[in-house]
């Protein structure tokens, strides 16, 4: 049975009892959580807390003791610093703020998308995308702009990993022209959208597939969300709630850690594909 999101919390409630005086130390005061991270990358003074935390020393001295009776920081000449199961906690905190700000810099997109059907480690590091922008079409002229604007950003890229569980008329033209010029071209398809395109773009399909630069698989898995990853940007579209695929909204990313989301989330599905060759077009 594949574990699922619910399995998890429900395990994780089931175990909460067992470590909720400790969570509640740690997150009913700001002071020692900022304490925690502002010591992560080196030791730090009393002296160097108070204007880092913009507090008094006293305050500063009295969280760091209770932070040393817990095993969490020690003090040294240089100032205060992570133990080791401080520096495991305080890498945890650190990617919980960096997910609930990736949700809070647009709320509204993660709420009104389709999230259950991403397997649970990508929802986990889901954080690694907080780097983003999200492009919005209000209207059909905005859609073609939004495609437009995709199409530029992809025809520089020299690598290239896609994901597509619907289809639409620009992407083989697209991949066509980027075989001219990328050196590493791959597309994973869904088995409807591999029929749409094999009555379609026959021709210019197996083109393609002779191209040594070009491969293309097929899952018959469902793929929760559109994606594009080249060697300088992330490119996500989800499903909203009633199963529709969102043609108004997608994500993008330039960052490093976004684009090895997106690189590790395409593996992911490529290794659950079938490669097509060009005799199968």
């Amino acid at each position: 049975m594949p574990v699922t999101i619910y399995s998890i919390m429900e395990a994780i409630v089931g175990r909460y009892g067992k470590i909720e005086d400790f969570l509640r130390f740690i997150t009913a005061s700001a002071i020692r959580t900022k304490l925690l991270l502002s010591v992560a990358c080196s030791p730090m003074t009393s002296t160097h807390l108070k204007h880092t935390l913009s507090t008094n020393t006293s305050t500063v001295i009295h969280a760091a003791r209770d932070l040393e009776r817990k095993g969490l920081i020690v003090e040294t000449p240089e100032g205060y610093s992570l133990t080791s199961m401080g520096t495991l906690l305080t890498l945890k905190i650190s990617e919980l703020v960096d997910m609930m700000e990736t949700i809070k810099k647009n709320e509204d997109f993660w709420k009104v998308h389709k999230l259950d059907d991403i397997p649970t480690q990508f929802l986990r590091t889901l954080y690694m995308l907080n780097d983003h922008e999200i492009i919005v079409s209000e209207a059909s002229s905005d859609i073609i702009k939004a495609v437009s604007v995709y199409a530029e950003l992809v025809q520089n890229a020299r690598e290239f990993y896609g994901l597509s569980p619907v289809f639409y008329e620009q992407l083989v033209p697209l991949l066509k022209q980027l075989c001219r010029t990328a050196t590493s071209i791959h597309l994973i398809v869904t088995e409807p959208v591999f029929n749409v395109l094999r009555e379609k773009n026959a021709h210019p399909l197996s083109q393609m597939l002779a191209t040594p630069s070009f491969s293309l698989g097929v899952t018959g898995e469902h793929m929760p969300i559109t994606l594009t990853v080249t060697d300088s940007f992330l490119s996500m579209g989800l499903f909203k709630h009633d199963g529709t695929y969102d043609m108004a909204q997608s994500l993008i990313s330039h960052s490093e850690k976004a684009l090895e989301w997106g690189k590790n989330f395409f593996t992911h599905y490529q290794g659950r594909a079938n490669p097509v060759s060009a005799s199968e077009i």
